[in-house]
């Protein structure tokens, strides 16, 4: 049998959420597992996904990938990171998908989670985010950006560290910017009512928000991100330690599942529609780019050294500690 879907609320991180997802890993919780993985049949086994980068893990399921590795799959949808390590560590799911960053708090917390693959690095040539603010707004430039709000996705995800990076070239206080965390789906509205003065925010509503005439006040993630997990599949080290099979079978259909989302964007387009409600003709200029389950350790080092940076963890993993054994890396 193929994946199921399962529909899951989204709920908002913060450093506060991390800590409590924390907790609930060092009291003993265990991962989801299989009652009956010697049997014929496929492995039941339950992944999340991000609200971003989620297109290929359905044309895992749509192409049979799963199948094909003896793996029956249920896909939960479009959490935000804290929420997806909550389901992991408590063991609702199996795998989870979080950004680079959150596996780096998550690991400097003490969590028993490592990353067993890539899911999508930041293409430092394709412009696919950026910081916009309202039509006609003032705020042309990120010598602007001292003392402005700018709506995120959550608290330590990554995108604020590349902006606090183009921040400081310009001499701009990191810290003199206030961070909203905001659903990326209420960013636009929420720039443009006023609420925020800015946003980060990523596809496809970035590509929404330059046809809507939004003001592009830079892109800090491609300009300075470029090579960075920017989302990434964790497991327990329970998982990895007790299910090494699982763990293989799984990489081996994402694999499968890279490479066809590579050659097939159109087909990622309509994912991103159907699982989005966004009207096709508002998904034209969506920018796609290149799936790669194997991960970049210098550029997920630099992520962290800059993490140490900001303030956002201190003594952190190296990189190639936080990955599990048998993950793939250039």
């Amino acid at each position: 049998m193929r994946s199921s879907y399962t529909q899951s609320g989204r709920r908002l991180v913060s450093l506060a959420a991390l800590t409590a997802v924390a907790g609930l890993a060092l009291s003993g919780c265990s991962t989801a597992a299989s009652t009956d993985e010697a049997s014929d049949g496929p492995i039941e086994i339950s992944v999340v996904l991000a609200a971003v980068a989620f297109e290929n893990a359905y044309q895992a399921q749509e192409q049979g990938f799963f199948e094909d590795a003896g793996l029956d799959v249920t896909i939960i949808p479009g959490n935000d990171p804290a929420a997806n390590l909550a389901q992991l560590v408590s063991g609702e799911v199996d795998f989870a998908v979080v950004g680079g960053s959150t596996a780096v708090t998550a690991a400097a917390q003490g969590m028993p989670v490592k990353v067993v693959l890539n899911n999508e690095a930041i293409d430092g040539e394709a412009s696919t985010s950026g910081l916009i603010a309202a039509p006609g707004s003032p705020i042309k430039s990120m010598e602007d950006m001292e003392g402005k709000s700018v709506a995120v996705l959550g608290l330590a995800t990554g995108a604020e560290i590349q902006l606090y990076e183009a921040a400081e070239e310009v001499d701009v206080p990191f810290d003199s910017m206030k961070l909203v965390v905001t659903p990326i789906s209420g960013m636009l509205e929420a720039v443009g009512a006023g609420h925020v003065d800015t946003a980060i925010i990523f596809p496809p509503f970035y590509e929404i928000a330059k046809a809507q005439g939004f003001t592009v006040v830079a892109e800090p993630t491609r300009e300075f991100g470029g090579g960075v997990p920017n989302t990434v599949w964790v497991a327990t080290e329970s998982t990895i330690n007790d299910r090494p099979d699982v763990v293989d079978r799984f990489r081996t259909a994402m694999s499968k599942a890279a490479d066809f989302y590579n050659d097939n964007y159109e087909d990622a387009r309509r994912i991103t529609g159907e699982y989005t409600e966004i009207p096709p003709e508002m998904l034209v200029n969506r920018v796609y780019v290149e799936r790669t389950p194997d991960v970049n350790v210098d550029r997920y080092q630099h992520l962290i050294d800059m993490m140490v940076r900001f303030g956002q963890v201190t003594d952190p993993p190296a990189a190639e500690d936080i990955l599990a054994k048998g993950t793939e890396t250039r």
